[in-house]
């Protein structure tokens, strides 16, 4: 789990915390690793799982924010497009979760 996070969005962010410029594999604008640093300072056996951890409760609270019944959101967290971005450690979770915050926190969140 995590493929995503361990090849490219840890390299990436940690160059960013060190100052060494922008990962040649990330095609992401570079605020988007913002949220990701306290995952990188981590020990990766404890960030990964935090990150994928975080990712479920940001899947689970635009499920429920939109009116998801308990059956629906075991439905949206078992959906393979779901199950794929937990899976690959990707940032979808950060688009996601725009959607179900105030305008002037999507700006920041989603860019």
């Amino acid at each position: 789990m995590g493929t995503d996070w361990v090849g490219f969005f840890l390299p990436a962010t940690l160059a960013l915390i060190h100052g060494e410029g922008l990962h040649p594999d990330i095609f992401n604008p570079p605020w988007a690793l913002f949220p990701l640093i306290p995952f990188a300072l981590l020990p990766i056996e404890i960030g990964k799982p935090l990150l994928i951890g975080l990712e479920i409760l940001s899947f689970a609270f635009v499920a429920w924010k939109f009116g998801a019944k308990p059956l629906a959101l075991a439905a949206f967290l078992l959906n393979p497009m779901t199950f794929n971005a937990l899976m690959c450690g990707n940032i979808e979770w950060l688009v996601v979760l725009g959607l179900a915050l105030p305008p002037h926190w999507t700006v920041l969140v989603s860019s």
